[in-house]
């Protein structure tokens, strides 16, 4: 059954064999819609029992939307999603990340009030996964802000790291006046995509709540480090870089805020490539020093050099 009401927000959910979590994440979705909120749950080829699980919520769900396709990745599920969203704004959630209650309640007063906004975001925190309990590591910040800002006030006041999609409400017309897509055939796709938004919106909403929880699962994709998932991660990087360098094209003051968060983004994107490549326990390393503002200053950049002769070509 689906409702007419005038859909104001679309909720897309990319699905792959996640039939041991999809139920939590549909449970807390559930506590959060209205009849102005559509969910849009894209099936991405699974093999288990996701799509009979989804199913059973269509009683529930007036506005659920299960679209069914062969296995391309989540950026091609999004995308999809995206292709049919009705909303005004979008919303992209993960299959077994939990939303708190009133996310949307809160999100929705905010944005309809002010047309200039074009994206809200808030705070998730991390949790992984153990055989007993779910424990809880670290909290992604959005650096005590609180309210609207100009894109480059937003920049000026918080570090440029902030890439995971699920902690942003975005204006469909933004992603679609700019063309904003997902990448599809890559991993870590988030990475240009927030470059992107980024680049294009003009205000930005901070709620400094915590208002989403990231889960990772013990073999997730995020967890597993393989050599091939290495080698995956890296091609992923390497577009990303030639991507970004393009757009750098684009932009010739050195002084702008946006260049110097685009020459940073490169930055990471090279810098990636080499603690994929080289050693992945760097990687630690990089999250911390991201999280205290450690913008690449001259001293890490010099570690990396040191420890790796292949990343002397960045400045």
């Amino acid at each position: 059954m689906k409702n007419n009401n005038e859909i104001i927000l679309s909720i897309i959910i990319p699905a792959y064999n996640v039939e041991n979590t999809i139920e939590r994440t549909m449970k807390s979705v559930i506590n959060n819609l209205t009849s102005c909120i559509e969910v849009i749950l894209v099936n991405d080829g699974s093999v288990d029992n996701t799509r009979q699980m989804v199913e059973k919520y269509s009683n529930e769900i007036n506005n659920l939307y299960i679209i069914n396709q062969n296995n391309q990745g989540s950026s091609s599920a999004r995308n999809k999603g995206m292709s049919i969203a009705k909303g005004e704004f979008l919303y992209f959630l993960d299959a077994g990340d939990l939303i708190e209650n009133d996310i949307f309640k809160k999100a929705l007063e905010i944005l309809k009030k002010d047309i200039e906004i074009d994206v809200l975001t808030f705070n998730s925190q991390t949790i992984y996964e153990d055989e007993v309990d779910f424990k809880l590591k670290d909290t992604r910040h959005v650096d005590g802000l609180n309210g609207k800002f100009s894109r480059d006030s937003y920049l000026n006041q918080n570090f440029w790291n902030l890439t995971p999609v699920w902690i942003y409400i975005i204006k469909a017309s933004l992603l679609k006046n700019n063309k904003i897509n997902f990448v599809e055939g890559i991993l870590a796709e988030d990475n240009l995509f927030y470059a992107n938004l980024m680049t294009k919106l003009s205000f930005i909403y901070v709620l400094p709540e915590t208002l989403h929880s990231y889960i990772i699962e013990k073999n997730s994709i995020t967890t597993i480090k393989t050599k091939e998932q290495n080698k995956k991660f890296v091609e992923a990087f390497v577009y990303t870089q030639k991507y970004i360098e393009q757009i750098l094209k684009e932009k010739d003051k050195e002084s702008d805020i946006l260049y110097k968060f685009i020459n940073y983004r490169l930055l990471v994107a090279k810098t990636a490539q080499i603690i994929y490549q080289e050693n992945q326990g760097l990687l630690s390393q990089l999250i911390m020093a991201f999280r205290n503002k450690v913008l690449f200053n001259r001293y890490f950049l010099g570690y990396l050099k040191q420890k790796f002769k292949k990343i002397n070509n960045l400045k």
